[in-house]
């Protein structure tokens, strides 16, 4: 493939750096939130929320205290979980993170968030009690991203070069084997860094698309993306996730934070502006994020935040038919053959509660 606008690593290895690629199989997941546990030094209290005298959850991300979190500060700061009489307390992730399932398994965290859910649905697959009862992202922005405008399909990656991090082949697979292409390709793990594709060096990369897709259009690129959900493989992301044992033992306060959580997200959908404000200026101050930046993700991710069922019920929703049918259609091409069952991996009846036969949770 001919260069388009080569970038250099160093130009773009920062910001790529800022949002670690969920790549299928190597994700990371979203940290835990652990319900009135104390933070840590990484943590931040929430203002609207400190004068409250409220259940405390502490919610501790995956990665830093960027855009993707955006529902969350937002309903920090118009005071939606203090009104829910939660506390809320929010801690960073990283690198250097522990993955939430291992916290969970331990005992330590009761609600997390999963960005990969294919690993949520291994676990349970493997014996784990693990249940998914609400989910922001209902389209992983997991996908292809590709510079050379001939590249129309999935058909035209076939005999390309294409990069991503270690895990990534085997969805590469999948995408191929739903769509009933030969696996001919040439694979170079690269990690999240986007610069290669910039370069020339791959043909196209599987990559987070609502933020390397933005690192390469900063830098003037045009740039040609499609999801894993677009080319048949789809999933949900970010899906919050507790052991069953957990939410038995903590009903009330888990439907409490998830109205809150509801409402941030649904006033974010309104005011994108206000979450990547919220962003840049206060939660993630330290981390020198771009407005602009944040902004632009945010606009793009809230529109994996829509679904025909949340168009239907009200965002965060989940589809258990969804799952069982499409979903675990697409995990099996990934080569999984043991799957658990839908009615025990995905519990609704706390988005019913927090819903009350509404569809949103704001006035107009």
């Amino acid at each position: 493939m001919a260069k388009s606008g080569a970038v250099s690593s160093a130009q773009l290895s920062r910001r790529s750096l800022l949002r670690r690629s969920a790549l299928f199989g190597g994700a990371a997941l979203l940290g835990p939130t652990v319900l009135a546990a104390c933070g840590d030094d990484s943590s931040s209290g929430s203002t609207a929320a400190a004068a409250s005298a409220g259940t405390k959850v502490s919610t501790v991300f995956s990665w830093v205290k960027n855009v993707e979190w955006a529902g969350f500060w937002v309903g920090d700061d118009q005071g939606y979980y203090a009104d829910e009489n939660i506390a809320p307390d929010w801690i960073g992730g990283g690198p250097n993170a522990p993955e939430n399932v291992q916290v969970l398994e331990a005992g330590k965290a009761g609600i997390g968030l999963a960005s990969d859910t294919l690993k949520i649905i291994d676990a349970a697959a493997q014996g784990a009690d693990f249940v998914m009862f609400a989910a922001t992202l209902q389209e992983s922005p997991v996908g292809f991203a590709w510079l050379d405008p001939n590249i129309k399909s999935i058909k035209d990656l076939v005999g390309k070069t294409l990069g991503g991090d270690s895990s990534s082949p085997s969805m590469i697979d999948a995408c191929f084997k739903v769509n009933g292409i030969p696996k001919d390709y040439k694979f170079i793990q690269i990690g999240a860094d986007p610069a290669p594709l910039a370069n020339g060096q791959v043909d196209a990369i599987l990559c987070y698309t609502t933020n390397q897709v933005s690192v390469l259009e900063a830098q003037g690129l045009k740039v040609f993306s499609a999801t894993l959900t677009e080319f048949g493989v789809p999933l949900y992301a970010d899906a919050l996730i507790a052991k069953r044992s957990f939410l038995d033992a903590n009903h009330d306060a888990v439907v409490r934070f998830l109205r809150a959580t509801i409402k941030g997200h649904e006033k974010n959908m309104q005011d994108p502006e206000l979450g990547a404000h919220l962003s840049a200026e206060k939660y993630g101050v330290d981390l020198a994020l771009d407005y602009e930046g944040q902004l632009t993700e945010n606009k793009k991710q809230i529109k994996l935040w829509v679904s025909d069922v949340t168009r239907k019920k009200g965002i965060l929703w989940m589809d258990k038919d969804y799952i069982s049918g499409p979903v675990y259609a697409g995990i099996r091409a990934a080569g999984r053959t043991e799957l658990p069952d839908v009615n025990k991996l995905v519990d609704l009846s706390f988005l019913t509660e927090a819903y009350d036969g509404k569809t949103s949770l704001l006035s107009a």
